[in-house]
Order: structure tokens, then sequence, then C-alpha cells
């Protein structure tokens, strides 16, 4: 999922709102809590299996329509629009810690 998940984090920064994201991935533990993530995004998520893809293969694709508004918390914690914090992932799932996972992966790759 960390692809898919430096993929999300390419999406927040520069996908405008009503726009769609797709991307394959294998299913596995962490695909609910990523599928999760997209529902607060976008205003329809659909995990789709190819016909062409093999019964016992575990392949799919997260199809994510219509991006939503960006969701603002007050510093109270009330919903507003003069905010500090942008929230659209659960605390559990920290864009910011995938990012340095794949900066931190994509340094390690250019030291080979």
């Amino acid at each position: 999922m960390d692809l898919c998940s430096a993929a999300l984090i390419f999406a927040y920064d520069a996908l405008k709102v009503g726009g769609h994201f797709v991307c394959k991935f294998y299913q596995g533990s962490e695909d609910k809590d990523f599928e999760n993530s997209l529902r607060k995004m976008f205003a329809t998520v659909h995990r789709e299996k190819p016909e062409s893809s093999r019964s016992e293969s575990k392949e799919a694709y997260f199809v994510a329509l219509r991006r939503k508004p960006d969701r603002k918390k007050d510093v109270d914690g009330k919903e507003g629009h003069g905010t500090e914090e942008t929230e659209f992932l659960d605390d559990d799932y920290d864009l910011k810690e995938v990012g340095e996972k794949v900066e931190n992966s994509e340094e390690a790759d250019e030291a080979k």
C-alpha cells in the first residue's frame, strides 16, 4: 500500500475538487484503512477487480470519484473556514509518516 499512499499524498496536494483518483493494489491487511481514507477525501469510492484478472490473484483497483473540498477545523475543533488544520484522514493513517517512509526508501535507493 506504500505506492498507493504515495500517490494519495500527491493527489492530496495536486488534485482539484471534483477530480478522480485510481490506484492498483493487492488485497491485504492495510487496504480497508486506505479505503476509509479515500472515503473521507472522495464522494464515491469503488473497489474493482478486473474480469481479466485471475480469480486467485489479489490484484484490485480503487476508483475514487469526485474529490471533496477540504474539511477544515478551527483551533477550537469546530468546523469552519479560518483554520489552522486540514483534516481528511484518521489520526491512525498519517500521510506525513507515509511520505517520510517513501522519501527514506528513495534515499536508500540513491545510496546504492
